[in-house]
């Protein structure tokens, strides 16, 4: 070691906990634990997110027309950190801006000037392909889709001749196989995840230390030492593939043969990093000899940051063990922000440890930033129980073992909103389904009616309401005066309140065209113990100013009796007698925002006259004869009519 690099080094020990750098000539002091708790706020997810939402916007502003388009692998890592963040970020922001980058650039992958089917190229998938998740619109697939198959026929005709390996660096397996992975997932096709197998693999046999379970750059670091003697493990090197490592077991199949290797190498690797952990939650450029590299580095920390979090949210690492590095490692990353809010000590581009400085930041590390956000927030969310309490009388959950519904009841009814799962395998839509209930417990637990016919009464009540592809009880679109415009089933949701007296979630849709012109929403819906009608407040959003003209329908059925009450803005339904007993409907709206009355094949609407990112607040719910609380039409209206004032 040079003496100067020798006396830099000791200067620091002391402090490399801390992240002390050079930059241009002078010493910056990165932030302490305690200073890096303040700056972080509550580890709550309204405070993650409004950091990301922070860093996210600082990010898509400070793009210019010569770089906003680029689709090579330092945009892409940012445009899959974006794209991820959408889900929870509970604005229109994120979703909208990479949806604009797809029509702009025409949903192609980026293609080598000189090396075809490299794996920095494919890595716009991972954005693109959560576009078309959220939107179902073939044109983000397809291009995608294209290319991918290109590359599988490639893999396979190459197969018999010698060769080296296709993803030689590691960085390659946060690149290309998360894109297969899912791939496989939304088009149900082997394919993709079997030729990204036979690649990982290949790579895993040259690149991955068994013995200190992480991985090398590349063949050229094989013999490489530190100046400690130390072996030389790249801090982002390894960010790449745990966080790739997260990414393909997000969608490869529990049974997929290989699927426990995977795993097995997830939970080496991340025992591995944890134990290498600073004190201030970050880690150093270079895993085994930090003391020559002291400063802390910004975007290994986030890939970790993600993919811990992902790894108890998924239940493959235990919570008591690994929850607590994630969250440092956020709190780590938020203080050692720039003050314009994106990341800053970021390694710049390059294929080993180097020296980090405080203002350094670069698009990748902020793709990271926003995907840790992501996992975080879900990793710090309220723990919503699969089964209510005895004492219960509201409760919301989100039903995983029935394709992702939204079911939420009280003691007296119940409902549900179908989630996007359910539309890969049919047709449905964003309507509110009811549960007729005769029973005052709560029954929508995990092993409760969900895990029986709920379709048949066993004494308690049943779903025999059909939603369809109606707006059932209260769901919404668009009036352009001809037809109704609605979305598709909910993007996000966000439990806030499940029980005692109250069960109360966020919903947000993504954007949708109603007649020409792009809306989106995001909805809370509230329902009380002992009341029949929901709370719902909507606000809507859209890509031009001006009043927007918002149907909420009931459903239309065979013989029903509809009843409309323009004085006190009601819209109300009595169906027609079934052996299961009847069901009515009801919608109350402010009758200062009504704007009349419409229907169409499936629904009877009442109007509203809305503005984009104003709320407003409408009621809407349903009763059942046989619950005990309303006999006749004649009850049911009295109860609407009374709610109403």
């Amino acid at each position: 070691m040079k003496k100067t690099q020798w006396m830099w080094s000791v200067a620091l020990l002391g402090t490399a906990a801390f992240g002390l750098a050079k930059s241009g000539g002078a010493q910056t002091l990165a932030p302490s634990l305690s200073a890096a708790k303040s700056s972080a706020g509550p580890l709550v997810p309204a405070q993650i997110i409004a950091r990301a939402q922070e860093t996210s916007a600082a990010q898509l502003a400070a793009l210019t027309p010569n770089n906003r388009d680029s689709l090579d692998w330092v945009n892409a890592t940012m445009w899959a950190g974006i794209a991820d963040f959408a889900s929870v970020s509970g604005r229109a922001l994120e979703a909208e801006a990479v949806r604009q980058l797809g029509e702009r650039t025409g949903w192609m992958p980026r293609v080598h000037p000189t090396l075809p089917f490299h794996a920095d190229d494919d890595a716009i998938g991972q954005a693109f392909l959560a576009d078309y998740a959220r939107r179902r619109d073939e044109a983000a697939l397809a291009p995608i889709r294209a290319d991918m198959d290109l590359l599988v026929e490639r893999l396979k005709e190459t197969e018999l001749e010698p060769r080296p390996v296709v993803w030689w660096w590691c960085d390659a397996l946060f690149m290309a196989p998360p894109v297969l992975a899912r791939l496989s997932h939304l088009t149900g096709d082997r394919k993709y995840l079997d030729a990204m197998d036979k690649e990982w693999w290949k790579t895993a046999a040259l690149l991955y230390d068994p013995a200190e379970h992480l991985f090398f750059r590349d063949r050229s670091f094989l013999k490489k030492v530190e100046n400690n003697g130390q072996k030389m493990f790249w801090s982002r090197g390894n960010g790449w593939v745990l966080a790739g490592l997260a990414r393909v077991l997000q969608w490869m199949p529990r049974d997929y043969p290989t699927r426990p290797r995977y795993e097995q190498m997830f939970r080496d690797m991340a025992a591995k990093l944890v134990s290498l952990q600073g004190q201030d939650g970050m880690w150093r450029a270079s895993l085994l000899d930090p003391h020559s590299f002291p400063a802390p580095e910004s975007s290994g920390t986030a890939f970790y940051c993600y993919a811990l979090a992902w790894g108890v949210n998924s239940g493959l690492l235990p919570r008591q063990t690994y929850q607590n590095a994630a969250e440092r490692a956020w709190v780590g990353l938020v203080a050692h922000r720039r003050a314009d809010h994106l990341p800053g000590w970021v390694q710049p581009v390059g294929a080993s440890p180097r020296p980090v400085f405080a203002e350094g930041t670069q698009l990748y590390a902020t793709g990271g930033f926003l995907l840790a956000a992501t996992e975080m927030v879900k990793l710090k969310a309220p723990a919503t129980p699969v089964a209510a309490m005895a004492s219960q009388r509201a409760f919301v959950r989100y039903v995983p073992e029935r394709l992702g519904d939204i079911a939420w009841e009280n003691n007296r009814i119940a409902f549900r909103i179908y989630g996007p799962e359910l539309e890969k395998r049919e047709k449905t839509g964003s309507g509110i389904d009811v549960w007729a209930k005769s029973t005052r417990r709560m029954v929508l637990g995990a092993g409760d009616w969900y895990a029986r016919n709920y379709h048949k009464d066993a004494g308690e009540g049943l779903d025999f309401y059909h939603v369809g592809p109606t707006r059932g009880c209260g769901g919404l679109g668009i009036w352009d005066g001809k037809k109704l415009h609605v979305s598709r089933a909910w993007a996000t949701y966000r439990i806030l309140k499940s029980g005692p007296d109250s069960a109360q979630f966020e919903l947000t849709y993504a954007p949708w065209d109603a007649g020409g012109r792009k809306v989106w929403e995001s909805r809370v819906i509230t329902l009380n113990a002992d009341s029949n009608l929901n709370r719902i407040q909507s606000t809507f959003h859209s890509d031009r100013p001006g009043e927007i003209m918002v149907g909420i329908g009931i459903a239309k059925t065979k013989n029903d009796v509809p009843t409309w009450d323009a004085a006190r803005g009601m819209l109300a339904s009595w169906a027609a007698p079934t052996p299961d007993g009847i069901i009515g409907c009801g919608v109350l709206v402010d009758p200062k925002m009504m704007a009349g009355r419409a229907e169409d094949a499936l629904n009877r609407l009442i109007l509203v006259r809305a503005m984009p990112e104003k709320p407003f607040v409408y009621y809407a719910g349903a009763g059942w004869d046989k619950s005990g609380d309303f006999a006749t039409q004649s009850d049911w209206l009295g109860y609407l009519r009374t709610f109403g004032r």
